[in-house]
């Protein structure tokens, strides 16, 4: 129960799989690539990234480009959250009650978590829920523009029913997030090729699963052995 309340506060139509979004397409990494490392480009990474930082709101161009550019972006952090520190950060959507120690703390562990995996999307969740216990609407919305743009580029490039719309990612954590947001339980998972296959639960969009692209995920996993 509590999950799903927590889950209601985020859940737009349009973010979910059921509807489909509009002109979705694969991203053109090469041409990404070159975009995010012009200084000439409104696509200027470090411009893209201050934005982001800020909490400002981005198109779904900037988006696409601030997520998938971060592969490219040579100043990018090659750090690893900690798994207690993620751990406690999940732990915060289970409790009962929240105090205002609670919320207070579990802020700056998303903080830690972010300095590593910025596009960890339910970790972002909880700040921002945090930030409305806290009764601070403008942080919040900071927060709730960070979480809108990963999304708004994850599903602009599929919306993972089929692989021909498998839904790319640079990292397996917005897999889960994926599921989080739409409360899909996974059964099973499978790599075929260079996507990833989730199995899930009987759900009332009579969904069997979830595809994603995974080729530029590998691609680091890689380049980390080179």
């Amino acid at each position: 129960m509590r999950k799903k309340l927590f889950i209601s506060m985020f859940l737009v139509c349009t973010f979910s799989v059921v509807c489909k979004a509009q002109n979705n397409a694969a991203p053109d990494y090469e041409k990404i690539g070159q975009e995010i490392n012009s200084q000439s480009s409104v696509f200027y990474y470090p411009t893209l990234w201050e934005r982001f930082s800020n909490g400002d709101s981005l198109s779904v161009e900037e988006a696409r480009h601030l997520y998938y550019g971060n592969f490219f972006w040579k100043n990018k952090s090659n750090a690893v959250a900690d798994s207690e520190t993620i751990k406690k950060v999940r732990a915060f959507l289970w409790q009962e009650n929240h105090s205002k120690q609670d919320c207070e703390n579990v802020i700056k562990l998303v903080d830690e978590v972010i300095k590593a995996e910025p596009f960890d999307l339910r970790s972002l969740m909880c700040k921002s829920y945090a930030y409305n216990i806290l009764e601070m609407p403008q942080e919040r919305q900071k927060v709730r523009n960070k979480i809108d743009c990963i999304i708004n580029a994850l599903y602009s490039t599929g919306d993972g029913v089929t692989k021909e719309s498998a839904i790319h990612v640079l990292n397996v954590g917005n897999e889960y997030d994926i599921l989080f947001i739409n409360d899909f339980q996974m059964t099973s998972q499978a790599l075929i090729e260079h996507y990833d296959y989730l199995q899930i639960k009987e759900n009332e969009y009579g969904l069997e699963g979830l595809w994603f692209d995974i080729t530029y995920h590998l691609k680091t996993i890689s380049d980390m052995f080179k």
